[in-house]
């Protein structure tokens, strides 16, 4: 069971690694670093919550497939995000 839940850790962190570089010119460094802490210490869905409301902030726009995987990785956390 564990190894089960090592595996989806990791998996959740690669793909928000991947999300978080995807959008980096979409938030500020200062989100970016506070991000990539809540990804090492397993906060993946302040990790999300994070990166969502940072982009927001800097007025950034999600592209399709940045919206995607949002949406994929809410799902796969349970969380409603409110959008």
């Amino acid at each position: 069971m564990s190894q089960d839940r090592t595996e989806r850790w990791r998996e959740l962190e690669l793909s928000l690694s991947d999300l978080l570089a995807s959008m980096t010119s979409q938030i500020n460094p200062a989100s970016s670093a506070i991000v990539s802490e809540f990804i090492e210490n397993r906060e993946y869905g302040l990790a999300i919550e994070w990166l969502v409301e940072a982009a927001s902030i800097q007025k950034g726009q999600l592209s399709e497939a940045q919206q995607t995987e949002v949406h994929r990785l809410a799902d796969v956390m349970e969380i409603n995000l409110g959008s």
